[in-house]
């Protein structure tokens, strides 16, 4: 009967240890929170922030934003400024965001509301 018992606690340890392990497992090497995820994102030129520094992660992301965002997530920033005077929306026209949304349309990163408005404040 002992033998049984040792076995079946064995057993259950086994168990305890298999649904323990993912919890164990390392984390991925990388950002482990929200404002050193931030950081990163900042020290690659992704986000900057609005005037005064601050990134805001709690509001709503604008699709001028989001165009930013991707833009410079491909790595391709500075060629925005380029395309700021040939933007493609009419409502994006004089629009800080209107070289990101311009090279973000044309490198096929997104689309229009339709084929003369982007909605960049959306």
């Amino acid at each position: 009967m002992l033998k049984r018992s040792w076995l079946a606690t064995l057993v259950c340890l086994c168990l305890l240890i298999s649904t323990l392990a993912p919890a164990l497992a390392a984390t991925p090497a990388g950002p482990s929170s929200q404002d050193e995820a931030i950081e990163f994102l900042k020290l690659y030129g992704i986000v900057q922030g609005d005037e005064y520094g601050r990134i805001n992660a709690d509001a709503n992301i604008t699709r001028a934003e989001l165009a930013k965002i991707a833009v410079a997530a491909n790595g391709q920033a500075e060629l925005a400024p380029l395309l700021a005077s040939a933007v493609r929306f009419a409502d994006s026209r004089g629009h800080w965001g209107a070289g990101y949304i311009e090279l973000g349309a044309r490198m096929g990163l997104l689309r229009g509301r339709d084929a003369n408005n982007f909605d960049p404040n959306a």
